[in-house]
């Protein structure tokens, strides 16, 4: 395929030391910002569990599209249809980021676009656009639940010189789901270290994760020492349900921390790297204002104080 930019992968988006804030707004633990996709408005569920962006194709987005087939997952574990596009511009508030590598499901539901009351996540996949970790892989990306906003900086921002909230904690990363593009290679998730029942794995960090405690991968939960469970219906990212097994008390730590409760077994689109064996989101993260730092692959996890929230 040919495309109209030598410098498909430069994320042009910030000042050096510029920060960008965004309000979002919360539905069931998903996290809903309004971005701009080539100059058009659109809602989006922001999953830095999940690795690309994707918008339906029923939102007619003027990108450049390649005719280069993929199969996506949804959050069911369903294969669905997709085509590689070239989005020319992606804008959140004054954060722009050009030439960014995307897929366009095939889904012709109605797109969520301006109105939002929570009924465009009874199908995700067919009418949300998702903004994963591809749009922010160049910046430092702050999730403030307390006050509903999201802080993006310029990748020449220091979190270990920073100042930070007492007890907070500063966390090394890896990358694993890395995939090759025709414009060339670009990140997956991002994990840390963690066990479950004592044994080593490594977790996902899922945001879009919303019910309470953690998912384990199959190959996870085959090693651990509990007969089978019933399923039952569970939410996941956006508002679809599955039936799932999940384990009631299950003791896991992760980030210096170590809790007991809940733990659901699921498929997802990085289950096929071996590393990755469980998935910590919103139940875990809430609590904390969260700062990625993409380039560095840090994590800072701050306390919220009650000076934090917003009047």
């Amino acid at each position: 395929a040919r495309f109209a930019t030598g410098d498909n992968l430069r994320l042009r988006s910030l000042a050096k030391d510029s920060a960008v804030r965004v309000p979002f707004s919360l539905w069931n633990g998903n996290i809903i910002v309004e971005a701009k996709l080539a100059g058009k408005r659109v809602l989006c569920l922001l999953d830095t569990g999940f690795r690309d962006v994707v918008w339906p194709r029923s939102l007619r987005v003027a990108a450049q599209y390649t005719g280069l087939r993929g199969a996506g997952v949804d959050s069911q574990g369903a294969a669905r249809g997709q085509e590689f596009a070239l989005l020319p511009r992606l804008t959140l508030g004054n954060y722009e980021v050009r030439n960014l590598p995307a897929w366009v499901n095939d889904s012709t539901a109605r797109p969520v676009t301006r109105r939002f009351d929570g009924s465009g996540l009874a199908d995700s996949w067919g009418t949300m656009t998702f903004l994963g970790n591809m749009a922010f892989q160049g910046v430092v990306l702050t999730i403030d639940y307390v006050r509903k906003e999201l802080v993006i900086r310029a990748p020449s921002y220091d979190l270990t010189r920073a100042p930070r909230a007492p007890n907070s904690r500063l966390i090394e990363m890896e990358a694993v789901g890395a995939y090759r593009t025709p414009v060339g290679p670009v990140g997956g998730g991002l994990t840390l270290p963690g066990a479950v029942a004592g044994l080593p794995t490594r977790f996902l960090l899922d945001p879009g994760l919303v019910s309470r405690g953690i998912a384990l991968t199959p190959g996870l939960r085959a090693r651990l020492p509990v007969p089978p469970q019933p399923k039952r219906p569970l939410v996941l990212s956006g508002n679809s349900q599955v039936d799932v097994e999940v384990l009631e008390s299950v003791r896991w730590a992760v980030a210096g921390v170590e809790q007991v409760g809940p733990a659901a077994v699921f498929r997802d689109a990085f289950a096929a790297d071996a590393s990755v064996g469980a998935f910590v989101g919103y139940g875990f993260l809430k609590d904390d204002r969260v700062t990625i730092d993409y380039p560095r692959r840090l994590l800072l996890l701050e306390p919220h104080r009650p000076s934090d929230a917003r009047d």
